[in-house]
Order: C-alpha cells, then sequence, then structure tokens
C-alpha cells in the first residue's frame, strides 16, 4: 500500500512538476474532446428526433372497389396477421368528418360532397412491431393485395430521411477514429518530452537497479490526471454551450431538437477516452525505455 502511494506521489509530483507543457496538451485535449462532444451530441439529437417522428403506429390501405363484402373479407385477412393489432373502415362520410374535426380551416370542406373523399382502412400495428424493418414488410404484404391501391403511412416522407442519421453516424464514427488517432499522437509525444528532461534520472534509477513499474506508473497517472481534467473541461464546456443554446434561444421558439447525452453515455466515452490515454502513454514510455536499453523488466 506504501508502494502504491508513493507511485500516486510520485505521479502528482511528474504532473505538477511538467505543468507548463502538460498545460498545453490539456487545451489541446480540451479541444479536441469539445470538437467530438460537439458532433456526438448532434448525433443523439438527431437520433432522438427521428425515433420521436418514426414512431409509426398503422398503416392506411386505400382500396380500388367499394364493395362492402370484399371489404369485409380482407379486413378478416388482416386482422389474422402477426403485425397487426386493430383493423377499422373509414367510409367517404367518415373521412370527411375526421377531416372537419383535425383541422382548422373548415369553410372549403363544406362546399366538397363526401363521395369525392377515399375511403381506407387503417391496420393499427402492435407495439413490438413497430419498427422500419417490420413496418416496410408489412406495407409489401398488404400491397400485394389486388384489392389495394395504396399502403401508405403518414410519416413515410420522414422515414427517409433516416438516411441522414446513417450518415451523420458513419461520419461521427471517422470524426471520432481521426481524434483518437490525434490524441494518442499529442499525448504520446508530450510524455517522451517530458521523460527527456528526466532522462538523468532515469540513469540513476537504472544504476539502483530501479524496475520499469517505478518508472512508468507514475507517468501513467499523470496522464490520467490530464485526460480527466480534459474530459471535465470539455464536458462542461459542451454542456453549458448546449444549455445556453436551449435556454435562450430554442425553447424561446418553441423547438426541443437538442438532446444532451444521459450519464451512462457519458462515462463510457470518459472509459474509452482513459483507455487510449493510457494505452497511448504506455507506447511512449515503453518505446522511450526500450530505446534507452538501461532499465531492468
Amino acid at each position: 500500500m506504501k508502494k502504491f502511494l508513493f507511485l500516486i506521489k510520485r505521479g502528482l509530483n511528474f504532473f505538477s512538476t511538467n505543468l507548463s507543457l502538460n498545460l498545453a496538451s490539456i487545451l489541446t485535449t480540451t479541444t479536441i474532446l469539445f470538437v467530438f462532444h460537439i458532433f456526438f451530441t448532434m448525433s443523439v439529437s438527431l437520433d432522438s428526433f427521428f425515433s420521436e417522428l418514426t414512431n409509426i403506429q398503422s398503416i392506411r390501405l386505400y382500396l380500388k372497389t367499394e364493395d362492402t363484402k370484399k371489404i369485409d373479407e380482407f379486413m378478416k385477412k388482416i386482422q389474422k396477421l402477426e403485425t397487426v393489432e386493430e383493423v377499422n373502415y373509414y367510409s367517404p362520410t367518415e373521412t370527411l368528418k375526421y377531416l372537419r374535426k383535425n383541422t382548422n380551416n373548415i369553410n372549403y370542406l363544406n362546399n366538397i360532397p363526401a363521395e369525392f373523399f377515399p375511403h381506407f382502412i387503417e391496420a393499427k400495428i402492435k407495439e413490438e412491431y413497430r419498427n422500419l424493418d417490420n413496418i416496410r414488410e408489412l406495407e409489401q404484404t398488404l400491397n400485394d393485395y389486388d384489392i389495394v391501391d395504396v399502403a401508405s403511412y403518414g410519416e413515410k416522407w420522414i422515414v427517409n430521411f433516416t438516411a441522414l442519421n446513417y450518415s451523420m453516424k458513419f461520419f461521427l464514427f471517422i470524426l471520432t477514429a481521426l481524434l483518437a488517432a490525434a490524441l494518442s499522437t499529442i499525448l504520446y509525444n508530450t510524455i517522451k518530452i517530458n521523460l527527456y528532461r528526466y532522462i538523468d534520472e532515469i540513469k540513476i534509477y537504472s544504476l539502483v537497479g530501479a524496475s520499469r513499474t517505478f518508472i512508468v506508473v507514475p507517468i501513467l497517472i499523470s496522464v490520467i490526471i490530464e485526460s480527466t481534467i480534459s474530459y471535465l473541461a470539455a464536458t462542461g464546456l459542451s454542456f453549458g454551450a448546449f444549455y445556453l443554446l436551449n435556454e435562450k434561444l430554442l425553447h424561446n421558439i418553441g423547438i426541443y431538437l437538442v438532446q444532451l447525452p444521459n450519464a451512462l453515455m457519458l462515462l463510457i466515452i470518459f472509459a474509452v477516452l482513459l483507455f487510449v490515454s493510457v494505452l497511448a502513454g504506455l507506447i511512449s514510455v515503453k518505446t522511450f525505455l526500450n530505446n534507452m536499453g538501461a532499465i531492468n523488466e
């Protein structure tokens, strides 16, 4: 335990002694993480936005026939489908009533005869089947019936925009990889520069038979401290920026688009950051010591 506390103390000392160089590294790392947080929050917001818009509950079937017998038989077939919860038929008159009830300006509707409005069947989808794959499969199945003119769901045009969401996720994946590489390079070089300042001290450790752990652990502790400070700063700046954007602008005009990442997401990001940072630090120290070839294993 005393040895572990001693190594922690050395890590804190290593960080504070090289504060000027570490400060530059912290500012750069914070900037990288801030950029990542901005795009990650945008991705989370888009995902939440499209999830709400594509919450499709029913499909409308516009029919080719007005034969009530054929319509009743068709409705019985639909009701037996595994994905369908409930089936309702709307006559032209009922369609007109629906429009009058749900339309603010109804003056022009009063001049249109009911027979000009379409009749349709509305098939309510079971909750467990309301994902896009099942909905598209159901749409295709219903369109195959001869009695059906068009099978459609109201949010279909929005569903086509989900490609934007997938594009955003792909872009975020590429951005994450590039930023992780940049972050690793910065930490790798910063640690190496710091180690060159201690090259004489490291040679002394070699002469007295010190193990590599005595060198590696304090530096990794310093890396963890630096990464934690950068992460907290970037997260605070990102949340502050989006909070002001929400409270001072978007919410005032009735837009609730921005969805901030939850605590679990933030912890996962932090864990990945620590892994990348420690790995970069470990490789940097190992490379430096191997080049010296003087510290015992």
